[in-house]
């Protein structure tokens, strides 16, 4: 029997909030995890959206075409200026990544070896056509229009032993570890590996023969911590 001082029991429907939003920079997450969290932003946008074109997709459209050419956005994104040369920075990354792959090869590296050991006299790249020496032995040939077709004609003539470390020493530095991690498909501490290589040999550059080095397996907080010091403003 129900006291006549209780309560009717209604059923009430609690609605759950926003989650909470993340403890960490974006891209200190990995590939999944962003994904997600790309989603949800893209979620919440849309709803927010929607309330100004009351379900037209076309004026759905307009609205974020509009959004993303106005001046008030490109200031406070400040991605206007990256898309000019938005494609140039991609297609240079791709072909930087596709050369990094590429030094996996072995068939690649013994081309490379076998065509070196043909090469009878030292290069010559500067000067004129006519006074390099861009072939095997001699001169540059004539019936090539320019320096650069004698030198596809040879293609490549070294290698390196930490190839991939120079050329991802190139971007080392310019972009965050999660993404060069996920679009080079390396390690983190190939990574740090490069930066490092890029503060004490340059951007691409090629250690001189007189230094000699060994692998030896460390910790990523160790490799992290050298980084960082390498990295700061009084040291780099």
């Amino acid at each position: 029997m129900r006291s006549p001082h209780s309560q009717p029991v209604t059923n009430q429907t609690i609605e759950a909030g926003p989650p909470p939003p993340p403890t960490r920079p974006y891209q200190c997450y990995g590939r999944s995890k962003r994904t997600d969290m790309r989603a949800e932003i893209i979620e919440r946008f849309h709803d927010m959206l929607e309330m100004y074109v009351h379900g037209d997709d076309a004026a759905l459209y307009d609205l974020v075409d509009d959004l993303l050419q106005s001046k008030k956005w490109q200031s406070t994104s400040g991605d206007s200026g990256k898309k000019e040369n938005g494609w140039m920075t991609n297609a240079f990354l791709s072909s930087l990544v596709k050369e990094y792959q590429e030094c996996k090869s072995k068939e690649t590296k013994t081309v490379i070896r076998n065509q070196a050991k043909k090469l009878q006299q030292p290069i010559k790249i500067s000067g004129t056509k006519s006074s390099s020496h861009i072939a095997l032995q001699g001169n540059t040939p004539q019936s090539f229009k320019t320096r650069v077709d004698a030198a596809n004609s040879l293609g490549r003539l070294t290698t390196y032993s930490a190839e991939r470390r120079r050329l991802l020493s190139i971007v080392a530095a310019d972009y965050p570890q999660t993404f060069l991690t996920e679009i080079f498909k390396c390690s983190k501490s190939t990574v740090t590996a490069a930066r490092v290589h890029r503060i004490l040999f340059g951007r691409g550059g090629v250690p001189p023969q007189s230094l000699k080095f060994s692998p030896q397996c460390v910790s990523q907080d160790t490799l992290d911590q050298l980084s960082e010091f390498l990295l700061r403003d009084d040291i780099s």
